[in-house]
């Protein structure tokens, strides 16, 4: 995690996050295939979003190829401080 800072957290937070499984959450961020062949077949409504400061935003915005997505950018700033807001 980015900027966490254990001590700060509850007994209960850290618990938790010490009860994690680093192997997967290690494999889970590996690199995998690529789903763009896949993006154009998808019929279901999506809404994506990404601030020009996030490091998905590259990313997010190839989703908007999506056919019913609707794909909105927050410029100079990350989906974070979007969410926080609302």
């Amino acid at each position: 995690m980015r900027g966490m800072d254990f001590d700060t957290l509850s007994a209960d937070k850290q618990a938790e996050f010490l009860n994690n499984d680093f192997l997967a959450i290690a494999a889970a961020r590996n690199a995998r295939p690529s789903l763009h062949e896949v993006l154009p077949t998808m019929r279901m409504p999506c809404l994506l979003y990404s601030g020009e400061l996030d490091d998905s935003f590259a990313d997010t915005q190839r989703c908007a190829e999506i056919p019913y997505a609707t794909y909105m950018s927050f410029p100079r700033g990350a989906r974070s401080q979007a969410e926080r807001r609302r």
